[in-house]
Formats: C-alpha cells, sequence, structure tokens
C-alpha cells in the first residue's frame, strides 16, 4: 500500500477547515440578515403604527386618494368634518368640494404632481349640503421605486376665522370712512390707531399714530386720568371733552369712550369715538338767533296787536283796548300813543278800555299818565268805555282827569270828537 506524503496531507486538512469556516461564516450572515429583516420590519411596524396613531388622533382632517381620485383613507376628524363617517372611503374628492370649486380640480392635482405640494382655501361641502371653508394642503406620496402613486390632504376648517376677518374689514370699512372721529388707544394712552376723519380733523394726518392723547386734549390732566380710571372701571365713559388740533386751535366733541376687554375679562385696549360739535354749535348759535327774530317779529306783531293805533280821520287817532294791562303793557300803551301822535301829527287820541277786562288802581294810574303825556305833545285825549266800577276806581283814587273827555262807548267818542271838529256840520 502506497502511503500519502505529509504535504499532500496538510494540505487537504487547510482546505476542509476553510470549507467549515466558509460555511460558519454563511450561517452567520443568514442569521444577522434574517435578524436584520426582522428588525426593519418590527421597525417600519412601529413607524407604521405611530403616523397612524397621529392621523386618527389629528385635529386638522386628514385624507389620501388614489391617483383616480378615490378616497382610500379618511381619518376621524375628517369623517367628523364631511359628516362622512365610515362612508367617506370609497368616495371621490369631487363628493367632498362645492360644485363651483369642481373645475380647479384638475389645474390643483397637475400642481401637486408637479411641485409636489400645494396650499390654497377651498370651499367644501357635506354630505347635508352645508358649506365651510377649508385651508387646505395637498402633496404627493410616492412608493419605493420613487413613482407617485397617492394624494393626499390635510383639511383645517377655517369658516369662523373667514368670517371673522369679513366682518373685520366691513368694520375696519366703516370706521375708515365715517365721518365722526374714531381712535384705538393702548393701555399707556399712545394712539394705535385713529381713522381718517380725526387724522383729518386734528390735522395731524398720520403722524396722528404714536401720539400720546394728552398731546391733543385741551383738558386737564386730572380730568383725562378721571375718564381713564372710569372706563377701566365701568368700561364706558360718555361726555364732552375738548381738543386741540394741530395749528393750535381748539373743538369741542362729544366723545364716548369703553373698554376692550379680552374673553377672560382683561383690558385690552380703550376705543373711543368723538364727533366734531362745532358745526352742530354754529347751527345751534344760527336756530337761536333765527328764533330770537321770530320771537322779536312776534313781538312786534303784538304789540301792535294789544295796542293798535287806528286813524280814524285828519289829526284823530283811536287805540281800542282789550284783555287785562300789566305794568309792561302800560309802558307799551304810553310809548305807542306818544308815537302815534307824533307821527299823525293827531290832536285828538281817543283811548277806548271797553275791551279791558279789569280796571285797579294801577291800570287806572297808568291810563291817566298816557292822557297826561298826550296832553304834554298838544294832543287831547278822550277815553271811552268807562263802566260803573272804572268810574269808581278813578274817583276813589283821587285821579286827577283835567281836560279828559271820558264817555261810555268808543261809539259815543268818535260822534263827540266828528262833531268838535266839524265834521258833522260839513255833512
Amino acid at each position: 500500500m502506497k502511503r500519502k506524503q505529509p504535504q499532500q496531507t496538510s494540505e487537504t486538512d487547510e482546505l476542509t477547515r476553510l470549507r467549515q469556516r466558509v460555511a460558519e461564516l454563511e450561517q452567520t450572515v443568514a442569521h444577522l440578515t434574517a435578524e436584520r429583516n426582522t428588525a426593519a420590519t418590527s421597525d417600519v411596524t412601529e413607524q407604521l403604527t405611530l403616523f397612524k396613531a397621529l392621523a386618527d388622533n389629528a385635529p386638522d382632517a386628514i385624507g389620501v386618494a388614489n391617483m383616480e381620485g378615490t378616497i382610500i383613507y379618511a381619518n376621524p376628524a375628517y369623517r367628523t368634518l364631511f359628516n362622512f363617517d365610515q362612508g367617506a372611503i370609497g368616495m371621490t374628492i369631487l363628493d367632498t368640494l362645492a360644485p363651483e370649486e369642481h373645475e380647479r380640480l384638475p389645474a390643483i392635482v397637475e400642481n401637486i404632481m408637479t411641485e409636489g405640494i400645494w396650499r390654497d382655501n377651498l370651499l367644501y361641502q357635506r354630505t347635508d349640503g352645508s358649506r365651510f371653508t377649508g385651508q387646505a394642503s395637498g402633496f404627493a406620496i410616492k412608493d419605493h421605486t420613487g413613482q407617485i402613486r397617492w394624494t393626499a390632504a390635510i383639511i383645517r376648517d377655517i369658516s369662523v376665522q373667514v368670517q371673522q376677518e369679513r366682518e373685520l374689514r366691513i368694520f375696519f370699512a366703516l370706521a375708515e370712512n365715517a365721518p365722526d372721529c374714531i381712535a384705538q388707544v393702548n393701555l399707556e394712552g399712545t394712539i394705535t390707531y385713529a381713522n381718517p376723519a380725526f387724522q383729518r380733523i386734528t390735522g395731524y394726518g398720520p403722524a396722528m399714530i404714536g401720539m400720546h392723547t394728552a398731546q391733543f386734549h385741551d383738558d386737564p390732566p386730572e380730568r383725562l386720568e378721571d375718564i381713564a380710571r372710569q372706563v377701566a372701571e365701568q368700561d364706558l365713559w360718555q361726555g364732552e371733552m375738548v381738543y386741540r388740533r394741530k395749528d393750535g386751535s381748539t373743538f369741542l366733541a362729544h366723545s364716548s369712550s369703553f373698554a376692550v376687554r379680552d374673553s377672560d375679562g382683561s383690558l385690552l385696549t380703550i376705543a373711543g369715538i368723538a364727533r366734531d360739535l362745532t358745526e352742530q354749535h354754529r347751527a345751534e348759535a344760527e336756530r337761536m338767533a333765527l328764533q330770537e327774530q321770530m320771537i322779536e317779529v312776534q313781538r312786534a306783531a303784538l304789540r301792535e296787536l294789544s295796542t293798535p293805533l287806528i286813524p280814524l280821520a285828519d289829526e284823530v287817532v283811536a287805540m281800542p283796548l282789550i284783555g287785562s294791562i300789566d305794568s309792561g303793557r302800560a309802558q307799551q300803551i304810553l310809548e305807542t300813543l306818544l308815537e302815534g301822535v307824533a307821527e299823525h301829527q293827531a290832536e285828538v287820541v281817543i283811548l277806548d278800555i271797553t275791551g279791558v277786562q279789569m280796571v285797579d288802581t294801577q291800570v287806572a294810574s297808568a291810563l291817566v299818565r298816557a292822557a297826561q303825556a298826550v296832553k304834554l305833545l298838544g294832543a287831547r285825549v278822550v277815553l271811552t268805555g268807562i263802566r260803573p266800577e272804572v268810574a269808581q276806581t278813578l274817583v276813589g283814587m283821587g285821579a286827577d282827569l283835567g281836560d279828559i273827555v271820558t264817555l261810555s262807548n268808543l261809539q259815543s267818542g268818535i260822534a263827540y270828537v266828528l262833531q268838535q271838529n266839524g265834521f258833522a256840520a260839513e255833512q
């Protein structure tokens, strides 16, 4: 039998060991690969679980659609927002949009496909027909090969915000175009907003923003402090304030200052509305002046009615009196008589008191003084309408009637005067 050489035996043993080592390494690699795959799968599973938990509990609506626009995932917020419940799956994106938004959808999808993301506001429609404005973010989802397989959207209902913004724009437009002064002041007393009317009326223009209220108020600082304290305590103050314009002139305004508070009641700012009373006061002054003129005209008319002076013939005038006579009217009678005698160059004045309700000592004295004053101008007085009680009053006061002729009625007085002046003889 032929024996192996020692060198050949050694090479065979080494080859065997190498083969065993390779087998061990292959087993180790296989084991490590299996563990890595298991770990990777576990990581993916954990990530999917995490992201699903985030999506399911997100306050915003999250939906995923395939390339045909069919919804394949909708989180609870999405289903609640659209009132879809579980019925959202299988519906299309068009089912969620208001009809007037449908024509925008192709452009939105195109933008997502090319840019990867799209953001804008859309008008959405629920299953019950109600609508809301949603702030949407759309984006593409790719598979492991990098190909876009799905589109997703995150939607937030901003209907309340949109309504608030709309109302804010309306109120801002009202403030900007209001004829009255409107301003907002921070807690330090600095102007943070002044509408165009306020800027124009004060003459400061836009420079008014940032000014302190004390710079254009002409009221004492103590009063301004009291007003601020009342607004802080009672939320409202109303009254008149004096404002100072840029040129130093002032104007009076009716002002209303009120507190603006946060939802928790904390004071945010103070707002105010002021109405310039300059034109109102001017109109009031004109009205008062016109009223005084009217009153004066009425007084003149009443004077003429209460003390009528009637020319009866050449150099003869009559004044029939009615009603009551006080000291003011007595003076008016005297003035009218004297003016009438001078104007008409009268020689005879008939003063008829038939319609005078009561003739007391004061009235009788006034009539006597009037007769005496007329006599000084060279005219004679005929007093008619003397009733028995009037005669008693005159006698009782010891009135000196002098050359005054007294008759019972106006008709007798006129006949007497005409006869004395010769009119009866001429006829």
